[in-house]
C-alpha cells in the first residue's frame, strides 16, 4: 500500500496529514493534537524534540530551540526582512554558501529546511 504525506508548514504551527485507502487523515502527535508547533528544539545528548515537547522546553534552553524559521527559507541572509527576523530570535543563524542562512546549534549547521 502506497502512503502520500503531505504538510502543511506555517511559520507558527503546522499540519501533518497522510492519503490512504482513498482519504486523508491528519496526524495526531502522541497526546492527540492535530495541530503541531513549528518548533524544533536540540537536547544536549543529541536527541531531537518537535512540536509540543520542543515547546516545552524552549525556556531551558532558547538558543538551541529553533522556531519562526520558515520567514527564513528562500531567502538571502543578507536581506533586511531576514536580518530583522534574525534579530528578534535567541538562537544563532549564520551565513552559507551562496548566502544561505544557516541555523547553527552547538557545533553544527542546519540549512532552514532540515
Amino acid at each position: 500500500m502506497t502512503v502520500a504525506i503531505g504538510i502543511d508548514l506555517g511559520t507558527t504551527n503546522s499540519v501533518v496529514a497522510c492519503y490512504r485507502n482513498g482519504q486523508v487523515e491528519v496526524i495526531r502527535d502522541r497526546d492527540g493534537n492535530r495541530l503541531h508547533p513549528t518548533v524544533v528544539g536540540f537536547v544536549p545528548g543529541g536527541q531531537i524534540l518537535v512540536g509540543h515537547a520542543a515547546v516545552a522546553r524552549r525556556h531551558l534552553d532558547p538558543v538551541n530551540t529553533v522556531y519562526s524559521a520558515k520567514r527564513l527559507i528562500g531567502q538571502s541572509i543578507r536581506n533586511p526582512m531576514v536580518q530583522m527576523a534574525i534579530s528578534s530570535v535567541p538562537y544563532q543563524v549564520v551565513e552559507g554558501d551562496n548566502q544561505q542562512p544557516l541555523v547553527q546549534i552547538r557545533d553544527q549547521q542546519y540549512s532552514i529546511p532540515e
